[in-house]
């Protein structure tokens, strides 16, 4: 896929904001993401633009709270729409998947998830919850969000059985909200060179179920079809035992989760073909290969077939599971 050759990112405009000379080292996920490592007189750090002031005095204010936890990147400086963080050793998560070997595969993966929890736990704990925006508040956000299989159906050409979410997307209005990252997915996980994580880009944080979190880990299509540590992730959510409706609100919400990454992957492939593989995995891109339709499909296929109400999408899944677009 094509990339920038320049950068998106202003180094002279936050050179001035930051009052010191600021020059590119590297561009992990590319040159067209607002996110860098520079050098800053001397020292390694990671420079983000984001689109808003408010976002990123927001996204500062998350890692200072965070910062005791040793979970997420410090940060160093926050100068109007401009983050420095520091600079951490270490690979994106699935990266770190495809390298490890035996059972550290699943130790990765329980870590993550576990530090996913322990985030939303100390986030309350420090006032996150009350400080952050809703996610999903708007009027028909929920329903937009059931209606993802019937946009996967049309875009992929197959028929979608009648099937449905009842009131499972929706957050429980007897139930407080809580701080979640949101955006959840492994490449935002970073693995560091002793094995702990690192999480990293909190410019979409805000308030709603914890469960959606472990939705945009499991579902993502970087991570691989793991049942059990799911189950055990959604039994640390419910401190020690899950409860069915806990259960019952992360599947469907990794289902629809599902239903969005088939939409990105295939949406991209309509437009250049099939992704190098191994670019997207060093470039931290949507996995756009029939390796990655495949395995989202299945695991949304087993989500599937535990809801009644949606039962009748298993067909659907098997079908998109089978499919070879050339």
């Amino acid at each position: 896929f094509p990339m920038a050759q320049t950068p998106k990112i202003d180094l002279e405009d936050i050179s001035i904001k930051l009052g010191r000379a600021v020059t590119l080292v590297s561009a992990p996920g590319g040159l067209d993401r607002k996110t860098v490592v520079c050098d800053v007189e001397g020292n390694h750090v990671v420079i983000s633009q984001r689109k808003s002031v408010s976002r990123a005095r927001m996204e500062a204010e998350i890692l200072r709270r965070l910062e005791p936890t040793g979970l997420v990147p410090k940060l160093i400086r926050n100068v109007n729409d401009v983050l420095v963080q520091e600079y951490v050793k270490g690979e994106r998560l699935p990266i770190a998947l495809e390298q490890a070997k035996g059972t550290d595969k699943y130790v990765l993966i329980e870590r993550s998830a576990e530090a996913l929890l322990e985030l939303q736990r100390a986030g309350a704990a420090v006032g996150l919850s009350d400080i952050v925006p809703n996610i999903g508040t708007r009027a028909g956000w929920c329903d937009d969000l059931a209606l993802s299989p019937v946009r996967l159906g049309n875009m992929v050409g197959l028929p979608v059985p009648n099937y449905n979410f009842g009131e499972l997307l929706k957050p429980d209005n007897n139930a407080p909200q809580n701080f979640i990252k949101w955006d959840a997915r492994p490449g935002n996980i970073l693995v560091r060179p002793d094995g702990r994580v690192c999480v990293f880009d909190w410019e979409h944080a805000g308030r709603r179920r914890r469960v959606d979190d472990l939705a945009w880990l499991f579902a993502d299509e970087w991570m691989p079809d793991v049942p059990a540590l799911q189950q055990d992730a959604l039994r640390a959510l419910a401190v020690g035992g899950t409860t069915p409706l806990i259960e019952q609100q992360f599947m469907a919400m990794a289902i629809a989760h599902s239903c969005i990454r088939l939409q990105l992957i295939l949406s991209r492939k309509a437009h250049r073909g099939w992704w190098n593989r191994d670019a997207c995995l060093h470039k931290d891109r949507v996995g756009v290969t029939l390796e990655h339709v495949h395995l989202v499909a299945k695991k949304a296929a087993g989500w599937s077939k535990q809801i009644d109400g949606l039962k009748p999408l298993v067909a659907f899944f098997d079908r998109i599971d089978g499919l070879t677009i050339q």
